[in-house]
């Protein structure tokens, strides 16, 4: 019955994204395509993402992602109608309840962290993909309250929301997982601790960048990012080709892992603008491209891969190397407001 309920209610997500799409009907150039990707995310990716994590230990016995479970799918709805209308104070305070749930999420993440999960790389990309959840819902607040921030464009605001959530969250969980399933080699774990990084350095180049630094910060960031992301792809690949995977979850992972590295590779070269500029390739084709390259064809598959895993073959149960519970601190009441 609970599995039922959990299929039911990703394919809700994807129904309302859909009716969404058919009333918005979004020009992949327009700066609604980008609200699309988030929507998704929303909807779809972080459900699924969560899902898939609390079938391992210790996530599996975090009482607040039970309690989260319920309150996911009325913010997700509340953050689409919060870009569906026209702004003004009430729509401002709709995506409280998104930036609440990432905010409880990033929680987990970092209480994780304080446990020791940085000693294991598969634990420490995971967690840190959660902690990076609080970023996204700190820019999103901001977003919606017209904060800005050091001159930064609204676009780039916008993007940096959506690029929390998918490279922020689920490339490091993705990386983590194929890194843990494959018996932690070697090579995974140098991909787990620099995708980690390569995400802060981009934030950090891209700032930098603004203020009037060096752009060749932003791009050896961006080259970087490109370059760990395409080591993420071989990972996933590597695990698609163990020989009990069934077929469908081969395509499913194999497909994933080729988005990512055609998003990748765009990555890199819309980071290298300042010393090769490529005309047509500019923030709306990047979110066109890019954007949808990394959420729908290396997120959303990819999770969906680990999803029917995890249904199929017991998933990632790994009950060897960490405990059985989680402190307190974590165990906690969702805020009133949202309850």
């Amino acid at each position: 019955m609970g599995e039922l309920l959990e299929k039911r209610r990703i394919l809700l997500g994807g129904i309302i994204l859909l009716i969404w799409l058919i009333f918005a009907h979004p020009n992949p150039l327009e700066p609604a395509w980008g609200e699309g990707l988030l929507f998704l995310a929303a909807l779809m990716v972080v459900p699924l993402a969560i899902k898939v994590l609390a079938s391992s230990h210790p996530y599996a016995t975090c009482v607040l992602f039970r309690q989260l479970d319920f309150w996911q799918a009325p913010a997700a709805v509340c953050l689409l109608i919060a870009y569906g209308f026209e702004e003004g104070l009430f729509t401002k305070f709709l995506v409280l309840p998104w930036v609440v749930t990432l905010y409880n999420y990033a929680r987990v993440g970092l209480w994780r962290l304080m446990e020791g999960a940085w000693r294991s790389a598969s634990d420490f990309s995971i967690a840190m993909g959660l902690a990076y959840l609080g970023v996204a819902g700190i820019w999103l607040f901001m977003e919606r309250m017209g904060i800005t921030l050091l001159g930064f464009s609204h676009d780039i605001t916008f993007l940096t929301i959506a690029h929390f959530h998918y490279a922020g969250f689920v490339l490091p969980l993705l990386v983590g997982l194929a890194t843990r399933q494959l018996g932690n080699p070697v090579l995974g774990q140098v991909i787990c601790y620099i995708t980690v990084g390569a995400m802060a350095w981009v934030a950090i180049g891209i700032t930098v960048t603004q203020v009037g630094g060096s752009p060749y910060f932003e791009m050896a960031g961006a080259w970087l990012m490109s370059l760990t992301g395409i080591g993420a792809a071989l990972l996933q690949i590597k695990l698609a080709m163990l020989l009990h995977i069934p077929l469908k979850i081969r395509l499913l992972w194999f497909c994933s892992a080729m988005a990512l590295v055609a998003g990748m590779v765009l990555a890199g070269l819309y980071g290298s603008r300042f010393v090769a500029p490529l005309e047509w390739l500019n923030i709306p084709m990047m979110r066109a491209l890019h954007g949808t390259l990394n959420a729908v064809g290396y997120g959303l598959l990819g999770l969906l891969g680990h999803y029917i895993f995890m249904k199929n073959e017991g998933g990632m149960k790994d009950e060897s190397r960490v405990t059985n519970h989680l402190p307190p601190a974590i165990s906690i009441n969702i805020p009133s407001f949202m309850a």
